[in-house]
């Protein structure tokens, strides 16, 4: 069984316009972080103001923080999103 905690987030909405970023924070409640620092695509898109249909097709595209398999399931881990939302290489 997996653990999970619960911590508040300040994500980052990021819209392309012509290849170019800009960013504006998004309030959001909680992420469900693993005990080994994952969090699913839901919580991950919410983070940064996406949907879920938008992290799929960037990761489609080699763009936005990597996904990663477990089981069937997709996870992302909760530091490349905090990377990604402050503009970081991930």
């Amino acid at each position: 069984m997996l653990a999970s905690l619960r911590l508040p987030v300040i994500g980052v909405c990021i819209l392309c316009d012509a290849m170019e970023f800009q960013m504006s924070l998004v309030m959001v409640d909680h992420v469900r972080v693993t005990a080994a620092g994952n969090i699913s695509r839901k919580d991950a898109a919410r983070a940064l103001g996406l949907s879920p249909k938008t992290l799929c097709e960037w990761a489609a595209r080699g763009l936005g923080p990597a996904p990663i398999k477990v089981g069937g399931r997709v996870f992302y881990r909760w530091s490349d999103v905090l990377d990604f939302a402050a503009g970081k290489p991930v």
